[in-house]
């Protein structure tokens, strides 16, 4: 009878969970492999209160020195407004990217050192899925 009760009370301890949870309201969902307008379609429903995009343009390899053996990869992304929010990502120097051929420069640590010289307004070459592409950076 003590293992029943016991049972009892956790099955319904886990319901009071999951039902203030959803008495909240504050619900989160993912969607990949659409396109910019079919994200828009999916914001136009009343319940959605909020949407933020992301969008992967690829993958660059880059080697920073004739010494290197193996180039290093990384991904070339781009957000909205709220996708920056949402990921706690903050300009400190410069302006949002506006255009296309724009780009803030994240400092990470693997690739930080060799764009530590780069400023303002300096244009870089990211080489993508194996085509060269020129950015302006704005960070």
């Amino acid at each position: 009878m003590l293992v029943t009760v016991l049972f009892i009370m956790l099955s319904s301890y886990q319901e009071y969970l999951i039902n203030s949870e959803r008495a909240r309201g504050n619900w989160e969902f993912e969607v990949s492999n659409i396109t910019y307008e079919e994200a828009k379609k999916i914001a136009e429903y009343e319940e959605i209160k909020e949407i933020a995009c992301s969008y992967n343009f690829g993958i660059a390899e880059e080697r920073f020195s004739s010494d290197t053996l193996f180039p290093v990869k990384y991904n070339i992304m781009g957000y909205d407004a709220n996708m920056l929010k949402n990921e706690h990502i903050y300009v400190i120097e410069g302006r949002l990217p506006e255009n296309e051929n724009e780009i803030i420069l994240s400092l990470a640590k693997n690739v930080g050192e060799y764009y530590k010289d780069f400023v303002l307004g300096d244009e870089i070459e990211f080489t993508l899925n194996g085509n060269v592409k020129k950015f302006k950076i704005v960070r």
